[in-house]
């Protein structure tokens, strides 16, 4: 739970999606760690969460909620793609 062990929760995130082929995974965290920039520079407001969540992440419940989360942390889920 995010909310709850923000430290656990980044390893636990991390560890699985390293389970991801590595082009995949380079490519994800590629993705990530620049519309978290973006979304930083932009604002919530700016929609990225809403338009990518459903493409990055289909048929997840809270899409929109876990990419905010991943984007959040994204330099620490994706320390090597940044």
């Amino acid at each position: 739970d995010y909310a709850n062990d923000q430290a656990k929760w980044i390893e636990r995130t991390h560890q699985l999606l390293l389970s991801l082929p590595p082009s995949h995974y380079r490519l994800f965290g590629y993705l990530a760690n620049y519309l978290s920039k973006y979304e930083a520079k932009h604002g919530r407001s700016s929609g990225v969460c809403g338009v990518f969540a459903p493409v990055v992440l289909p048929h997840v419940p809270p899409a929109t909620t876990l990419l905010r989360d991943i984007l959040t942390e994204a330099s620490s889920i994706f320390p090597d793609c940044g």
